[in-house]
């Protein structure tokens, strides 16, 4: 992403992006790992999920995976959109790093 940007020496207004080349790795980090979080509540890899029906038939409770499932897909469309917002406004992520 820094290189597709303009590489890392880049300054605001000569980006593509119209970030630095710092800004851009910071911007493009949270971005990974949001969608890595994403990735773990899906199906078919949704290893969270698993383990949360794993954990409940330990206890003795009758929880489908399905049932997890379905319960996290309120989650799954709160990251959706929150990843569009970080998107489409990248000035939010890099907020808290600009004050430092």
């Amino acid at each position: 992403m820094v290189a597709l940007n303009g590489g890392p020496d880049v300054t605001r207004e000569m980006s593509a992006l119209g970030m630095s080349g710092q800004e851009v790795g910071i911007w493009f980090g949270i971005i990974v790992v949001k969608m890595a979080e994403l990735c773990l509540i899906t199906p078919p890899i949704g290893l969270n999920c698993f383990v949360v029906a794993g954990v409940c038939g330990d206890a003795k409770m009758d929880i489908k995976v399905q049932d997890v499932f379905r319960g996290a897909s309120p989650f799954f469309i709160a990251d959706v959109a929150t990843v569009g917002v970080l998107i489409a406004f990248p000035q939010i992520v890099l907020w808290l790093p600009g004050l430092m």
